[in-house]
């Protein structure tokens, strides 16, 4: 069965179902909704269930559904339904460019648009971690491909 994939989307909110299922005695709740692609660990959700407080949480894939731990304030059963509302967070981390990183990038015509969170983050972190002008310049051309090729096989 196929299912809709979750939106990331920050300004749609989402109604949803979900129904308990308890794995290693944890309760979980898993939706009807595939989780979203592209996504290392998860995605971080606000999440309101009836009426309740609204919290934060990851939804993260279940083999493929999308699942979360549920709020604390819920008394659960196993198979029992649950009535959410989810909106996705923006993430929290900021993207700093390094100015020779961002030139390049732009001579190039590429962006780290294409590039999931974790990728990018990576490319970024490998090429502020080198001071030796030439191991630099190695690492901004490495992850000048890298972006090009996400641009090319990306959404």
């Amino acid at each position: 069965m196929s299912f809709p994939e979750l939106p990331v989307d920050d300004q749609t909110t989402v109604e949803a179902t979900g129904h308990v299922r308890f794995i290693c005695e944890r309760p979980l709740i898993v939706l009807s909704y595939a989780a979203p692609i592209d996504i290392s660990r998860g995605h971080r959700y606000r999440v309101e269930a009836d009426h309740s407080s609204a919290v934060s949480r990851v939804v993260f894939s279940l083999g493929g559904r999308a699942a979360l731990r549920p709020p604390t304030s819920l008394p659960l059963n196993e198979n029992q339904s649950v009535a959410l509302r989810l909106r996705a967070l923006p993430s929290r981390r900021s993207r700093r460019i390094p100015h020779d990183l961002s030139r390049a990038l732009a001579e190039a015509g590429a962006s780290l648009e294409h590039l999931n969170e974790p990728a990018a983050q990576h490319l970024l972190l490998m090429v502020t971690e080198a001071r030796d002008p030439v191991i630099r310049a190695q690492r901004i051309q490495i992850a000048i491909e890298a972006t090009q090729q996400a641009g090319e096989v990306g959404p």
